[in-house]
């Protein structure tokens, strides 16, 4: 840290510039390097790192076809930015959104984006308590309806008070697969493995259903709901 002397021609400095900092203080004026913070980096975080490079250099070998086709559908369907609701998202933005869950997902990239859309299918999502672990996801509809097309990705948070309020970004990837009509995933393995411990009867987890269609950028805003975990019944 040194200190500084003023002249007539510049009597203070604030702020910080390059990582140094000026500052003042009872003692005078002083001048030190500002440390920089290194967050640590998960392995989930890393992987998910990977994913967006792959993806970013993707769009960059598309042939202009496969660029138009994206462009044409963010231009026929609008779709808005989460932080700025009247900018319109580009082709290269839905590119690199749908494939970056394709990609999770254990998919390939979509290089050409069809402007036809898919039925949206009637669904509902229930833990389905007749098995013994307590902890499948149930996916069920009253009516009959094709759900072909669509992929969904299941986020689970850890235990949490019902009041709490839920933010996404806690949510943790388990399992994906192809929706289909009265099926059931169990994603007690997944969960396991990310937080190391499962719930107790009646704790409060947050899932987060997410669905997009396989063949364009065609999707569904997330949906979160509360789980209350409940005490499994005997294996039959």
């Amino acid at each position: 840290m040194a200190r500084i002397v003023y002249s007539g021609l510049v009597d203070s400095i604030r702020g910080s510039i390059a990582g140094t900092t000026f500052q003042g203080n009872k003692y005078g004026f002083t001048v030190k390097r500002k440390p920089r913070m290194v967050l640590p980096v998960s392995p989930l975080q890393q992987a998910r790192k990977v994913i967006l490079a792959r993806v970013t250099k993707s769009y960059k070998s598309l042939s202009s076809v496969q660029v138009t086709s994206w462009d044409n559908f963010a231009s026929t369907y609008p779709q808005y930015s989460k932080k700025n609701p009247e900018a319109e998202l580009s082709g290269h933005a839905l590119f690199i959104r749908i494939n970056c869950w394709r990609l999770l997902a254990g998919l390939s990239i979509l290089q050409t984006c069809s402007l036809t859309l898919i039925d949206e299918p009637v669904w509902s999502v229930e833990p389905n308590t007749a098995f013994s672990t307590g902890v499948y996801l149930n996916w069920y509809s009253g009516e009959l309806t094709d759900f072909s097309g669509w992929q969904f990705l299941l986020f689970v948070s850890g235990t949490r008070p019902p009041t709490q309020k839920f933010k996404g970004s806690r949510a943790r990837f388990m399992i994906t697969g192809a929706l289909a009509n009265d099926t059931d995933y169990d994603f007690l393995p997944e969960y396991l493995a990310q937080y190391g411990y499962e719930p107790t009867a009646d704790d409060i987890v947050v899932m987060r259903v997410l669905l997009f269609s396989l063949t364009s950028a065609q999707w569904f805003c997330p949906w979160d709901f509360l789980y209350e975990w409940f005490d499994p019944f005997p294996a039959v």
